[in-house]
């Protein structure tokens, strides 16, 4: 999550020229404290920001970065422009001219460098591969098949048009159509067993609408979290879910927050161990307590 905002932070001061700590912040639904953090992220990586004051300042990125802070390879500017084609949204067509342009400023001597920029998510080989794989084949229009394990056991072998790659709460999903069902799905890369890209290509497909490519993710039952958190456990729940939403009472830490009922939700709850204690709701403890109970079984 911390990436995704950092990366949207920067799509957003390349579209507009200039732009206040305040304004980001009512964007994306945090402190201007937090947006400071954000931008100092940034500034660290090599993005070079110019802070105006006055009132009409804000915060812009100065115009050498066009030129001089370039990120990516012409193959990855290519990709990122297809994958932002295939989302018809209101900003994006400002966005994509600014990686054209910055893609034909390139010098064809130049090595460009795409390792500054950072995506929350760890990668086995396997995900590497697959992400890879996925990634060609929504590059160059190309059909795969795949094998793929279903949360209900199900395991079926099918064809798919890959149109995007996407990451929502830590995982990994391709978007794409699905010869089978006759409709676009969510793939998940963990339950993808295999991969195979084929000559075949497709024509790109009009995507639904942007609230109906999550529809599946939506249905989750949302819950309001609240968990005790002890100081050794703070700074990586305040990773988890944002330095904001952790305040201090007394001599304790706490954290309210809204998530989904979800498998990966109890898992990350299990990783802090005995850092945390959840107050809220009770089926979310239950949840926890069970998990821990067969765990304890397997050592018994």
């Amino acid at each position: 999550m911390q990436n995704d905002i950092l990366f949207g932070i920067l799509l957003t001061l390349l579209t507009n020229k200039k732009c206040t700590a305040r304004e980001l912040a009512t964007k994306y639904e945090m402190s201007v404290r937090t947006i400071y953090r954000y931008l100092d992220t940034l500034n660290q990586a090599g993005v070079p920001l110019i802070s105006y004051a006055g009132a009409n300042g804000g915060i812009a990125i100065a115009d050498n970065f066009k030129v001089d802070k370039t990120y990516f390879s012409e193959q990855e500017y290519n990709k990122i422009i297809s994958a932002l084609g295939a989302f018809q949204q209101d900003d994006n067509q400002l966005i994509i001219d600014k990686f054209k342009a910055l893609s034909q400023q390139q010098e064809v001597q130049y090595t460009l460098q795409s390792d500054t920029l950072f995506v929350d998510a760890p990668l086995t080989e396997s995900m590497k591969n697959k992400t890879s794989v996925f990634s060609d084949a929504v590059y160059n229009k190309k059909i795969c098949e795949i094998t793929y394990h279903s949360r209900k056991g199900e395991v079926t072998t099918r064809k798919i048009l890959p149109h995007a790659i996407t990451i929502r709460e830590g995982q990994w999903y391709v978007y794409a159509f699905c010869q089978k069902r006759k409709a676009f799905r969510l793939f998940k890369l963990s339950r993808v067993y295999s991969v195979v890209l084929s000559d075949e290509t497709f024509e790109r497909l009009p995507l639904p609408d942007k609230n109906e490519i999550f529809a599946s993710y939506e249905n989750l039952q949302r819950i309001s979290l609240a968990i005790s958190v002890k100081d050794k456990c703070r700074l990586d729940v305040e990773e988890w879910l944002g330095i904001e939403n952790v305040t201090k009472s007394g001599d304790e830490y706490f954290a309210i927050t809204k998530q989904y009922l979800s498998d990966e939700l109890i898992s990350k709850l299990l990783s802090f161990g005995d850092g945390i204690n959840i107050l809220a709701p009770q089926q979310v403890k239950e949840a926890v307590k069970q998990k821990l109970l067969s765990a304890l079984k397997n050592y018994e």
